[in-house]
């Protein structure tokens, strides 16, 4: 049924969320800074693609001025 997968889903997720606080609390400060820039860096590579991924499940054109909203 649709309801639990999705509940099954969420649990995961969840569960996953739960893992990362706890490993980010065992991180040490550099370490810390080092994952941030990594996810920085990895943010500026990947933003145009975020953007037309957001743009195609809108719907919107490519010369679409809400792409950016």
């Amino acid at each position: 049924m649709v309801e639990d997968a999705v509940s099954r889903q969420a649990d995961e997720i969840t569960g996953r969320l739960h893992d990362g606080e706890a490993a980010w609390g065992r991180m040490s400060l550099v370490d810390r800074r080092k994952l941030l820039e990594r996810f920085g860096e990895l943010t500026a590579r990947h933003a145009s693609e975020w953007i037309q991924a957001a743009a195609r499940v809108k719907g919107l054109s490519e010369g679409s001025p809400l792409i950016g909203e």
